[in-house]
């Protein structure tokens, strides 16, 4: 849930504390500052669920980089309780123009080299969470990206070590890039370890493919709405974690609203709590 970006972060962790969540994720914005972050999350009686951290993962060159800023953010969130750090494959812009629209309209994905680079660079990124920072690596599947598609999150779980790289699955991104959750979630719910829950409006969706818009028009048309109000289907996605053994969080999240940021979250907790049966 994304509130205004000049509250406070007190004032916004107190918010949440008060409907009732127990963990924020990210907080990037205190990168550096993990004292400081670590007394705000006290004083709230919250947790961090997990770090985050993007890059584009498949060029030669890039690879010392990307793997050391990982190290910084994996030591950052590492010291400010988190358990996880969610890694995703930056956004290509001509795959946000295409998200979601039919397979055949997507643009060209990575090559074979490519796949395989990846692959290796996201396993060695596990490793150095695992053994570095004793941080588990959860991979976000992201509409816009070159892991979008059934195809290509098949491709991905297939290249990858399940002892170094698990799976941070996201309802809404699987819903918008053409995956059905509850099948994916069936397929997948052993190597999941770390869940978005995200919902959309069916609507709002059929109309922005019908009109060739982009995800990012998609984000600004309230497309993902408040969990519970769409089209996903919650009650079957938690009844396979729980058949699964799943013990891991399960965070809400919504790209944008126009409503309160608070009310927003307090309707889509209040939805999964009765699924929960809290």
């Amino acid at each position: 849930m994304q509130w205004p970006a000049d509250r406070p972060l007190d004032q916004i962790l107190a918010e949440m504390a008060e409907i009732g969540f127990l963990g924020i994720e990210g907080a990037r914005d205190y990168f550096g500052q993990s004292a400081q972050l670590r007394v705000l999350l006290a004083d709230a009686g919250m947790e961090m669920t997990a770090g985050t951290y993007a890059a584009n993962w498949f060029d030669k060159e890039w690879r010392p980089r990307e793997l050391e800023g990982l190290r910084h953010s994996a030591e950052f969130y590492a010291g400010v309780g988190a358990d996880y750090v969610v890694i995703g494959s930056l956004g290509s812009p001509q795959r946000f123009l295409t998200a979601g629209h039919p397979r055949s309209s997507l643009t060209e994905g990575l090559s074979d080299y490519q796949w395989e680079f990846f692959a290796e660079t996201i396993s060695m990124a596990g490793e150095i969470c695992l053994d570095e920072f004793q941080l588990q690596l959860v991979f976000l599947n992201r509409a816009g990206s070159f892991v979008e598609s059934r195809e290509e999150i098949d491709r991905f779980v297939s290249l990858t070590d399940p002892q170094t790289v698990s799976l941070a699955a996201d309802t809404g991104q699987l819903f918008y890039g053409g995956v059905d959750p509850t099948e994916f979630f069936e397929r997948n719910v052993e190597r999941i370890r770390y869940v978005h829950l995200k919902d959309v409006d069916p609507d709002i969706y059929e109309q922005n493919i019908a009109d060739g818009g982009s995800y990012r028009d998609f984000v600004r048309m309230e497309g993902f709405t408040e969990v519970g109000s769409g089209a996903v289907d919650f009650e079957a996605v938690i009844e396979i974690l729980k058949g699964g053994g799943y013990d891991g969080w399960l965070v809400i999240e919504q790209d944008y609203t126009s409503r309160d940021p608070a009310v927003a979250a307090g309707a889509s907790l209040e939805h999964v709590n009765s699924l929960l049966g809290v």
